[in-house]
């Protein structure tokens, strides 16, 4: 479906609105925007379901794939029309609410990001939405709490099937687990909206406004109480892990506005929160199961990588910031590393993508830290990062930093013709070809893990407006790219992490092998040389099992034809990017 949905969006974009004037593309806006109004149910301020719904039956409703494609095309129109939409924004500002709390995660996405598309042409409408919604999630929690507690005081079942699961059928008469579910989605898509404009009000006109992350570290503490109620933990966990992840989700786009927005005195109420946390989550104290505590701890983590990606500073301004992140750090690795409390949720598919997402985050948060200031757990970060090397290229997982880790004028080496062409980029002009490898080639992402990179990303936001000559950068060599955030960070040869890739597993092998590297040198020679042989070993292995893939396959090559031969060599790939990293880590 997600396929199906990035070509749909790609034929009404290319096809047909990139290339029509002004009016029509006006028409259009109008066309989406009444079509998905006729799909989506109404919303009341607090978050319940209001007295109009999309029920009439003589005309076609939107499935949620479809309202999808509707609403990432009307961001393209927005953001293409500018001042020239605002004629549209009376009958898109109600719909967008009404998809925010839509039962499908997708749709409430998308719904985000049209926000976040809108402020960038209109930044004023950005501030009043984010205004009136924060001042609406006391009363949309108030309603999950207490439809959780009427639940059990009833002795009715409460919904096990997460909200983001649900479908958008509506019987005739709405029950108190379909209001719940509609609550939850409500504040849901109203954090990860806000969220998002988050990363727009640095970049746009007026810039931040220090009253409203003042106002969202208010609401985040009403949100992360939640943790800490026990009648709600106990009556329905999972709407419980909602509200403390959309709290998180709030502070990671807070957090991602930096220094200019997020004073010291809200690092020390954020340091509170994440204290309090780490604390609750803990064997023996945690009220929340495993599966539950990790629904959370994810986003929490994310948030820590989010700080000290895009506030670096406050590790100097503010006082013993680097040892309580450093203690923080330090406690939760043992609980998601190798015979930790969330080991048990590597069986499971879903749970499995939330480990590997939060034990990414710890190596990112690492990662940012200035070298040496985690000595007491640097050892222990570097077999895990190692172990984490092998077991996932035995997975045939492939790394994404390699291109990274070389300089364009290398990347002439993986030039190939049209016909031969097995990767994106490897065609020089060819964006359909791109688009059309990228598509068959890449993972699908499952919205969880987009979530978990979604303020990381944010970063790319501040090259936005930096001039770069095309023509020149084909015969200059790239510049310095390693810019040091703190004085602290100059000892040694510390570098930029990588941004972080969508999937989960991508992005902890990317992650693992830039702190394997990164902590290298903090080795002893006897420690460096196993490395350097389990790397060896590692390629050994993959040639002897291709050589015994070749004699079996061959067998039956004649009766079935040629056998397509794998086009990327995975362990030798990873094995090269880790190399690759040890020598730009290393002091030369």
């Amino acid at each position: 479906s997600s396929i199906g949905r990035m070509l749909a969006s790609i034929v009404v974009r290319k096809g047909i609105s990139e290339n029509l004037p002004e009016s029509s593309q006006l028409v259009i806006l109008r066309q989406l925007a009444s079509a998905c109004r006729s799909s989506v149910s109404s919303t009341t301020a607090d978050g319940g379901t209001g007295s109009t719904k999309a029920t009439d039956s003589d005309e076609k409703h939107l499935n949620r794939h479809q309202l999808q494609v509707a609403l990432v095309e009307i961001s393209h129109i927005i953001v293409a029309l500018g001042e020239a939409g605002a004629s549209s924004l009376e009958d898109l500002v109600p719909l967008l609410r009404d998809c925010l709390a839509y039962p499908d995660h997708g749709v409430r996405h998308e719904a985000a990001a049209v926000y976040a598309a809108i402020a960038q042409a209109f930044p004023s409408e950005g501030r009043v939405f984010v205004i009136e919604s924060l001042g609406s999630f006391g009363a949309n929690l108030d309603a999950i709490i207490s439809l959780s507690l009427r639940a059990v005081s009833h002795s009715s079942p409460v919904p096990r099937s997460r909200f983001r699961r649900s479908n958008n059928e509506k019987s005739a008469g709405t029950t108190p687990a379909d209001e719940l579910m509609k609550h939850q989605s409500t504040l849901h898509g109203n954090a990860l909206a806000v969220s998002m404009l988050m990363h727009e009000f640095p970049h746009i006109m007026g810039g931040v406004a220090t009253a409203i992350v003042a106002k969202v570290v208010d609401v985040v503490a009403k949100l992360l109480q939640c943790q800490f109620n026990d009648s709600f933990v106990k009556s329905n966990p999972s709407a419980a892990c909602t509200c403390i992840r959309a709290g998180y989700c709030m502070l990671s786009g807070a957090l991602s506005m930096g220094i200019d927005a997020v004073v010291p005195h809200h690092v020390t109420t954020v340091f509170t929160f994440w204290q309090h946390s780490s604390m609750n989550m803990l064997p023996g104290i945690s009220k929340f199961s495993t599966t539950h505590d990790l629904l959370w701890v994810e986003t929490m983590l994310s948030c820590v990588v989010s700080f000290l990606k895009f506030s670096p500073e406050l590790l100097l301004a503010v006082p013993d910031a680097l040892t309580r992140l450093t203690g923080l750090l330090e406690k939760v690795f043992p609980l998601i590393s190798s015979g930790g409390r969330f080991e048990r949720e590597a069986n499971y598919p879903v749970g499995s993508a939330r480990l590997s997402s939060a034990r990414s985050s710890v190596m990112e948060a690492y990662s940012w830290l200035p070298p040496g200031s985690f000595p007491l757990s640097a050892d222990r970060i570097f077999s895990f990062a190692a172990a984490q090397i092998q077991e996932l290229s035995g997975s045939d997982v492939l790394c994404s930093i390699i291109d990274s880790l070389v300089s364009r004028e290398d990347h002439l080496v993986e030039a190939h013709s049209i016909e031969r062409a097995v990767g994106p980029g490897q065609v020089g002009g060819s964006v359909t070809l791109d688009n059309n490898i990228s598509i068959r080639s890449s993972d699908i992402v499952h919205h969880n893990e987009r979530e978990a990179v979604l303020h990381l990303l944010a970063w790319r936001k501040k090259f936005r407006m930096r001039s770069h000559d095309d023509i020149l950068s084909l015969y200059l060599r790239e510049g310095n790219q390693n810019s040091i955030p703190t004085p602290l960070h100059e000892v040694g040869t510390w570098r930029v992490p990588p941004d972080p890739t969508g999937t989960s597993k991508v992005r902890l092998l990317d992650s693992s092998i830039h702190v394997f590297a990164a902590t290298f040198g903090l080795q002893d020679g006897h420690t460096q040389s196993d490395a350097l042989k389990m790397l060896e070993n590692m390629y050994l292995l993959t040639l002897s099992e291709k050589s015994n893939r070749f004699v079996s396959t061959s067998i039956i090559a004649e009766s079935q034809g040629k056998v397509k031969p794998q086009e990327e060599d995975v362990p030798a790939s990873n094995v090269i990017a880790t190399v690759l990293a040890f020598l730009h880590a290393l002091p030369l």
